[in-house]
């Protein structure tokens, strides 16, 4: 079981909630999982930081199959928002973003450059 750095495991946001449970439970006690912290003003979901491996940056995005219209140029997503419009989302490309904000940061106050990936996960769509 993994380490939780954080004072609130529950957000509110099922997919988050979920996503996060999971991560505490599936990875190891050598593992330390972060929530909702803020880098450079951009704010990532999860992060898992796995010794001798790297930094895994979560992205959830709890959406339902069905509310889901279609998928252009590979990776950006066209959701139904509740309002009956339609609203483009690139969760790939979010996640990159939370990888480069703290791959920065962490270069920033301490000279090094690990290795971080990120994940985009989808806890609805099987």
């Amino acid at each position: 079981m993994a380490l939780f750095i954080g004072s609130n495991l529950k957000s509110g946001d099922w997919g988050e909630d979920y996503v996060l449970e999971k991560c505490i439970e599936y990875f190891d006690d050598s593992c330390v999982i972060y929530r909702n912290r803020e880098v450079f003003g951009a704010q990532f979901d999860t992060c898992v930081l796995i010794p001798s491996q790297g930094i895994a940056v979560i992205e959830v995005k709890a959406w339902k199959p069905t509310s889901i219209i279609r998928i252009e140029n590979g990776d950006s997503i066209i959701i139904r928002t509740n309002h009956g419009g339609e609203e483009s989302y690139n969760p790939t490309k979010q996640a990159r973003g939370y990888m480069f904000s703290i791959e920065n940061k962490i270069h920033q106050k301490i000279g090094m450059t690990p290795f971080i990936f990120p994940v985009v996960c989808f806890p609805l769509i099987s």
